[in-house]
């Protein structure tokens, strides 16, 4: 473009200006490409070419520092600069920042704005062509730089006249910089340059800048880590940096945990600092509309969001688009402000209690516009209680379907909060219970206060069909945690009045003393509470009566038909989940397989419920043993799972993960996977608060990994550990954990034959009152200890109950001694060899190294 009567402006690099690095500051770092673009536009003034150019930046990204350094440039070249800024105080003023800009040079025709009557004023169309051609004349008298900074805030005549002077560039030699924010171009603000407009963005600091500006700052080499540190917590901002940086000059900037955490702090000040100040000079709908979006930016669509905040003096686009040109809003939808401190600093100014009423604002408008229920939930989060009902129920729907998709901890805060509305007492108790169960799956020591609560603040209502159910899933609950101190508190603080579960008198036999209980003892204590004493009905005390038969070895018989009146009468207010896992593993223990697993089969179809999945875990737990006893493998490792998958191990209590982690052992030993099985085993620890047979449970396993590895010696020892903590507990039946047996055999190995007898034969002694059927799982995983293959299916089923048929079963001793052999041996024995004949048939598949 080529103007008459133009004045050459001097070329800018004879001038020696400073590089943009080096400007004071240093918001012009890694600004070089811009500021080189500007460069080459003003040189382009001399040979009459004109050139819009918009720049884009959120604040404190270097625009208006990028403008300061090209109106010095100008200056030094010999081009008349005129220079004016929007602001949100003045976007009202008709051609403010026009009067800026002309106000800026001395002009020797200036319109009059003002002091000219109505009736003789100029129309807006007619002033803004007069100002028009007031610029296009100074620019033919001399190269004229146009410098606008903040346009988005301009007033509606200013922008008008900028558009105009951007279609007339052509006319005289003009350089037209407009700086705003990235969003602007959103907005119905001046329309784009005509041609040869260009636009430059400037984007947040490279790493490379980061380390220049603190480089300089310092005086000296920086650390790499202190520099990254300072890109992430500056998010790439020139005046957040250097207003973080100069306070920590003083000394070595290093990576260390103090200098770190100095600079976040400031960075976070700085930014709080910036987003104050430009908060207060925003007009009251842009502050009512930003404070809208931080409560329910992400729950509302736009439109009811600006509904909420009341917008009286502008449109929502133009509203909306004003913050994004800010940098308060992010790009596109739905509404969300830039960061926490942004969103921290917005409502810093309201109340306690104005908060309160917008979040409850914000609800009811998302109520009756029927957003989804976690949404709304969301938003209940931040009110008081509303006294609404339908706030209940979208908090419990939210509360529900963030643990679905596995997010815990959501759902507690959803049940938190439903809680503090006006409830019944059954209605409370529910969410108890469901906020106890949420704080148990989102942690291992979490949940025992709600569920507590739940037993304790509904005691007077012992006869609540609604309630009861509920107080009988808080014990379950509590069982299959396995958190015993809990149940012991709970039993001390509250002495029971009467007939308490733990009497002498309720049972057929004297049975162990307190101090001596297995597992039971949790439960006991739980239901001996004062709050829960009216619970225990007579499936509950059948249950418990037959455990604690089973375990002293005592009245086979009775003991059978207490564990079936406790599954075939736990129905209603009396029943319990817990007692018919407990039933089940009664029957277990006699043989009786296909009943227990019906048992266990109804108690996981009837908790199907999110909250109960801590009780499926024990359900599955006690079907998957079920099945290894019955040897079958390949259900049990599905069983393990399925386990696996409803209760990560992150989620096990240290009470109960012994257990969960026995089974695994003892699964990959009946596998003959006994490297696998030792390593995981030796690998676990005792803690404390486990129950009676979780350690003991866990020395068995390791001693049968031990075993099936070649360590008799080790094997033994724990094996025989085993048997001494159970007899401690006065738990004696040898197919509750077959350790007499399998120490038996490692005796045998490490050459002391008199010991494995005597324990073989005690084994034999004590099983001969019960059904040979229960020692199918012994002769199983004896079977899996002389294999190198996986046992599995049909030919360990097959051989298992073949052996453990009562005309075939070999004696204890004898068995013992042929396992011991062949694990001694590691070869397949000659036919006819050993001591057990027809059984152990060598043209039968159980030997070593023999083809399944």
């Amino acid at each position: 473009m080529t103007t008459t009567g133009s004045t050459p402006p001097a070329d800018a690099s004879q001038r020696g200006e400073p590089p943009p690095h080096r400007q004071p500051g240093g918001l012009l770092v890694d600004r070089e490409q811009a500021c080189g673009r500007l460069r080459a536009a003003l040189s382009g003034l001399g040979d009459g070419r004109s050139t819009a150019v918009r720049v884009l930046g959120l604040p404190g990204s270097g625009r208006s520092a990028l403008l300061r350094w090209t109106a010095a440039l100008a200056g030094q070249a010999g081009v008349r600069v005129m220079c004016g800024r929007g602001s949100a105080q003045e976007s009202g003023l008709r051609y403010g920042v026009a009067q800026q800009l002309l106000g800026s040079v001395a002009l020797r025709d200036r319109p009059v704005f003002e002091g000219r009557a109505a009736s003789s004023a100029p129309s807006r169309r007619a002033l803004t062509a007069d100002l028009c051609r007031t610029f296009l004349r100074a620019a033919r008298e001399r190269p004229l730089a146009v410098l606008v900074d903040d346009l988005e805030w301009a007033d509606p005549c200013s922008r008008e006249l900028l558009d105009t002077l951007s279609r007339r560039l052509r006319q005289a030699p003009v350089l037209l910089v407009t700086a705003a924010g990235p969003g602007s171009g959103r907005q119905r603000a001046p329309a784009p340059p005509a041609a040869g407009a260009e636009v430059v963005e400037l984007r947040p600091l490279s790493v490379s800048g980061t380390r220049t500006i603190l480089e300089r700052a310092h005086g000296g080499p920086v650390d790499d880590a202190f520099v990254e540190a300072a890109a992430r917590a500056t998010q790439g901002s020139p005046k957040v940096l250097c207003a973080s940086v100069v306070p920590l000059v003083r000394g070595p900037l290093t990576g260390s945990p103090a200098t770190l955490a100095e600079l976040t702090s400031r960075a976070g000040d700085a930014v709080g600092k910036q987003v104050s100040e430009l908060l207060a000079t925003l007009p009251d709908d842009l502050v009512r509309l930003l404070r809208a979006v931080v409560v329910c930016g992400r729950e509302l669509p736009p439109a009811l969001v600006c509904a909420l905040a009341g917008l009286r003096t502008l449109s929502a686009a133009r509203a909306i688009g004003l913050l994004r040109a800010a940098g308060l809003l992010v790009p596109g939808e739905p509404l969300a402000v830039a960061d926490k401190r942004t969103a921290a600093c917005v409502l810093a100014e309201l109340t306690h209690d104005a908060r309160e009423e917008l979040y409850a604002a914000a609800a009811l408008l998302g109520h009756q516009t029927a957003i989804e229920d976690e949404k709304l939930a969301r938003l209940l989060l931040g009110t008081r209680r509303t006294d609404r009902p339908w706030a209940v129920r979208a908090l419990r729907e939210a509360a529900a379907e963030s643990r679905s998709r596995g997010d815990d901890a959501a759902s507690a805060r959803f049940l938190r909060r439903a809680l503090k509305e006006n409830l019944d007492q059954g209605e409370q108790a529910r969410l108890l219970l469901e906020l106890g169960s949420a704080e148990m799956a989102g942690s291992a020591h979490a949940g025992d206060a709600s569920l507590v609560q739940v037993i304790m603040d509904t005691a007077d209502q012992a006869g609540d069909q609604v309630v009861t159910p509920l107080r009988l899933g808080a014990i379950d609950l509590l069982y299959a945690k396995g958190v015993e101190a809990v149940a012991t508190g709970l039993a001390d603080r509250h002495t029971p009045a009467a007939d308490p579960l733990s009497s002498p008198a309720l049972w057929p036999i004297e049975l162990t003393p307190t101090e001596e209980q297995s597992d039971d003892r949790l439960l006991e204590r739980l239901l001996d509470s004062s709050p829960a004493i009216g619970l225990a009905g007579q499936p509950v005390r059948a249950a418990l009566a037959g455990w604690r038969l089973m375990l002293r070895g005592r009245a086979s018989g009775r003991s059978q038909k207490l564990a079936r009146i406790a599954l075939h009468h736990s129905r209603g207010d009396g029943s319990l989940f817990a007692t018919r896992i407990m039933a089940s593993r009664v029957l277990v223990v006699h043989g009786q397989y296909d009943e227990a697993l019906a048992g266990l089969d109804a108690v996981l179809a009837e908790t199907t419920q999110r909250h109960m999945e801590a009780v499926t875990g024990r359900a599955l737990e006690a079907r998957a043993w079920t099945y290894l006893r019955a040897a079958r493998l390949v259900e049990a490792e599905l069983d393990l799972d399925l386990l696996r998958e409803r209760l990560p191990a992150r989620r096990w209590h240290p009470s109960v993960s012994l257990r969960f982690t026995t089974l695994e052992v003892v699964l990959r030993v009946y596998k003959s996977e006994f490297g696998a099985a030792r390593r995981l085993a030796e690998a676990a620890v005792p803690v404390a608060g486990w129950d009676a047979t979780g350690w003991p449970g866990l020395l068995f396993a390791r001693g049968c990994a031990r075993l099936g590895d070649g360590d008799a010696a080790r094997a033994a020892a724990d094996l025989e550990e085993c048997g001494r903590r159970l007899l401690h507990k006065q738990i004696m039946h040898p197919n509750f954990i077959s350790w007499r047996y399998f120490a038996a055999v490692a005796r045998h190995l490490c050459g002391d034959t008199q010991e494995a007898a005597r324990l073989a034969e005690e084994h034999q002694r004590l099983s001969s009152a019960w059904n040979p059927c229960s020692a199918v799982g012994t002769v199983a995983l004896s079977l899996a200890l002389t294999s190198d293959r996986e046992l599995g299916g049909d030919p360990l089923v097959r051989a298992a109950h073949g052996m453990s048929r009562e005309a075939q079963l070999p004696s204890a001793p004898e068995l013992a001694a042929w396992t011991a052999a062949r694990l001694s041996a590691g070869t397949p024995a000659e036919p006819g060899t050993g001591p057990i004949p027809d059984v152990f048939d060598p043209a039968r598949p159980l030997m070593r190294n023999t083809a399944f």
